[in-house]
């Protein structure tokens, strides 16, 4: 397993369609995207041959149909990515909040049979080891 398929599977814990950065359906509101690296070691290393470990980013994206709805997505995943506040980890690398996007109608898509955007926050995490 990979850090990636690592923090899909902890999201999905949460009961919501999670995607791995693209949403490739018609998706049933609420679902989650997670995007970003890998959080797998560069290619290159030191001439010394050691390792300074992994330092990536990654991104998670919580829609649902209505601003509220998209807040109500958005603190389970933060409860459950920083409990507490706190870094968490994930497969062995920490992962710690470093940005996040409010809430905001995404006015480029539109609900089918509604007349109502699709709403969605971003939070920013960065991924350590």
């Amino acid at each position: 397993m990979t850090f990636f398929s690592d923090l899909i599977d902890l999201l999905r814990t949460l009961g919501y369609q999670v995607y791995d950065t693209d949403v490739p359906e018609t998706p049933n509101l609420p679902y989650i995207v997670a995007w970003g690296g890998t959080a797998n070691p560069h290619s290159e290393q030191p001439v010394s041959s050691r390792a300074d470990g992994v330092s990536d980013r990654v991104g998670v994206t919580c829609a649902a149909g209505t601003p509220e709805g998209a807040r109500i997505v958005h603190q389970r995943v933060r409860q459950l990515l920083q409990p507490g506040g706190f870094p968490t980890e994930i497969g062995g690398f920490l992962v710690k909040i470093r940005d996040h996007q409010a809430v905001q109608v995404d006015r480029g898509e539109m609900i089918t049979g509604t007349n109502r955007h699709p709403a969605y926050a971003v939070d920013i995490y960065s991924v350590q080891r």
